[in-house]
This record gives structure tokens, sequence and C-alpha cells, in this order.
């Protein structure tokens, strides 16, 4: 087997990756905005959030510890839905 050497110009790459960094942190901010009114409006775990935003669990889940460093969300003891016990999130 041989190695194949690929080698790509360098220029642009760090703009293109500063752009994707900052449009990546906006729909970040605007997940957490998302996940924060699912709260207020009655959700209170992970699988409510999912089903109420349509964002998939694995984004839910980071959004919600965002939320949580940022103290607009903390856990508060656990809840029963649909026929689990799963962690009870409230507003900070």
């Amino acid at each position: 087997m041989s190695q194949i050497d690929i080698s790509f110009p360098r220029v642009g790459v760090q703009e293109t990756s500063r752009e994707a960094y900052y449009e990546n942190r906006e729909a970040k901010g605007r997940m957490v905005k998302m996940v924060v009114e699912a709260v207020r409006n009655g959700s209170n775990c992970l699988k409510a959030i999912e089903k109420v935003t349509g964002l998939p669990q694995s984004s839910v889940a980071g959004r919600v510890n965002d939320a949580i460093q940022d103290k607009l969300l903390r856990y508060d003891g656990t809840v029963e839905f649909m026929g689990r016990r799963r962690k009870r999130i409230v507003l900070a």
C-alpha cells in the first residue's frame, strides 16, 4: 500500500472556520432559546422537550446543558414521562 499525499491550500481556511464557528454559535443560541421556551411552556424533561421542539435528543441534551451553565435552567428531582422516570428540568 502506498500513502497518498493530499495537500490543500491554506488560503481562506481560517476565515472559513471562523464563519462556521460563529454561525454554529448563533444556531446554538437559537436552540437554547427554543429549549428554555419549551420548559416555560410546560415541558419538563429531555424527551418532552425533544417531542415539542422536534430537535434530536442529543441536541436537546447539549442545549439543556448550555442553559444550565448559563443559569437559565436547572434539574429538580424527577418526573415520570412515557412510563419512565426522568430528570425534571425547571427554570432557574
